[in-house]
């Protein structure tokens, strides 16, 4: 097993490895979660480097949780730190402190919305994880993170070099596209199609574009069988999401309007947000999800999620959702203007809403699953090869 920068199927290894990871204490609960479901399917020996920020901001139980799971590896060194020290990331010291301790084994560098690096550094990963890394004969790579691997030696890969590009507003994807173009990027991969094309004009004459929308995990998001009693509104509410605004001011005041608002990040984190299973099945739950593409028109997760739980989608109109196979009034339903009106007369047509949620969970199943992405994503690198 040589150097992977990336995602990784730690299931099918057999090698031993070395699991380098950083983290803040706004990420410790997924991190409990990652290393139960590593060691549940660990076939092979794993020494692990943990460094776990903001220390002083977990509780004593979640801070034993940690030390019990770390454990439970062969080898292990845990290092908690106070507030951010600015070592995130694989930086040189990290590197060459798991080099002396761990030097044996094989490294694999990991990293994703579980657990996952701030900063990056190719040069290293090529020097510590494989002398020869650089000089492999690679066909493809993809970067999901470039803005963490900005400042790399890209030119060491000659083979095509893709990156992902998820937020189209701001000025970070604008730098990043710009900055890809200077190290010899040749390809874009991106979440959404007309606002992309729209605020970054100058990217089709630059790179080859590829669309890659969202996906939805099947195996959280589907119909959990529960009686659906309700329209609810999940998620933030603000100037970026005029619709969701004025949906939710329409709708405030009615008895079967319910509105789960997403909770300020804070210490105490006494209101938790609903996530994965949770956040499903309350989705599941409902009648109508009502949300809203943000002023940018963009097909953010939810318009993948709710469908696929068996729910019906109520949104305003753009053009991404026609080229993702949604039809008005038919598998998704499209705001009128009167909207609380239209909201109470779908809400008591129980067969209507059947056929629209059905028609729109058929199509989420048919075209917009994480396994049938997957298989676009590896048909569209047979084409680049």
């Amino acid at each position: 097993m040589t150097g992977v920068l990336g995602h990784i199927d730690f299931y099918k290894m057999k090698d031993p490895v070395l699991l380098i990871c950083m983290l803040s204490w706004l990420r410790v609960d997924k991190l409990i979660n990652t290393l139960e479901s590593l060691i549940d399917v660990l076939m092979m020996p794993v020494a692990i480097n943990l460094r776990v920020q903001g220390c002083e901001r977990l509780s004593h139980l979640e801070r034993g949780k940690i030390e019990n799971l770390i454990s439970k590896f062969s080898r292990s060194k845990l290092t908690f730190t106070e507030g951010n020290d600015g070592t995130a990331g694989p930086r040189k010291i990290q590197l060459e402190e798991a080099n002396s301790l761990f030097g044996d084994l094989k490294y694999i560098c990991f990293g994703d919305d579980d657990i996952s690096f701030s900063r990056g550094s190719l040069e290293l990963l090529v020097e510590y994880l494989d002398k020869s890394l650089a000089n492999e004969d690679f066909d493809f790579i993809m970067c999901d993170a470039f803005f963490a691997y900005i400042d790399e030696d890209w030119d060491l890969f000659k083979c095509p070099k893709a990156i992902l590009i998820e937020d189209i507003h701001m000025d970070v994807p604008k730098w990043q596209i710009k900055k890809a173009k200077e190290v010899g990027i040749d390809i874009i991969f991106h979440r959404y199609y007309d606002s992309f094309h729209k605020y970054h004009k100058e990217a089709k004459n630059d790179y080859k574009c590829i669309w890659l929308p969202h996906s939805v995990d099947t195996d959280i998001f589907f119909d959990y069988g529960e009686q659906k009693d309700s329209v609810i509104h999940v998620g933030i509410i603000n100037e970026y999401y005029p619709f969701r605004t004025k949906v939710v001011k329409a709708l405030s005041g009615w008895g079967d309007f319910k509105i789960i608002p997403r909770p300020e990040e804070s210490l105490d984190n006494k209101y938790k947000w609903p996530v994965k299973g949770k956040y499903a099945e309350l989705v599941s739950s409902a009648k109508i999800c009502v949300t809203g593409g943000s002023r940018y028109d963009i097909s953010v997760l939810k318009y993948f999620e709710i469908p696929a739980c068996n729910t019906v989608l109520a949104s305003n109109w753009f053009g991404d959702l026609g080229y993702l196979g949604f039809y008005p009034n038919e598998n998704m339903i499209v705001y009128e203007e009167n909207i609380l009106e239209q909201m109470k007369e779908l809400y008591e047509d129980e067969d209507r809403l059947s056929k629209i949620a059905k028609e729109g969970m058929s199509m989420i199943l048919s075209k917009h699953t994480v396994e049938k992405r997957a298989v676009d994503f590896i048909n569209d690198i047979k084409a680049i090869v």
